[in-house]
């Protein structure tokens, strides 16, 4: 299922739509929190918090790097 992900991405990058790396980029994502969550299951609750910990600084860099955009854009 991923592979006929990725070629229909690779086909929209060709058409110049630039929806291919979208699509790349949210399977690495839903497969990064896959792994996280089989690894949460393995070794309990004690990573639960590491890993909304993450979650929150990445939440917080994104915020910070839109923002950063957004100036540089009115800029």
């Amino acid at each position: 299922e991923s592979f006929t992900l990725k070629r229909d991405a690779g086909e929209g990058n060709q058409r110049g739509g630039g929806y291919g790396h979208i699509v790349i980029f949210l399977n690495i994502k839903l497969f990064f929190f896959i792994v996280l969550d089989i690894f949460n299951t393995l070794f309990g609750g004690c990573l639960r918090l590491f890993i909304y910990e993450v979650t929150l600084y990445l939440q917080r860099e994104q915020a910070l790097s839109e923002t950063v955009l957004a100036i540089i854009a009115k800029w």
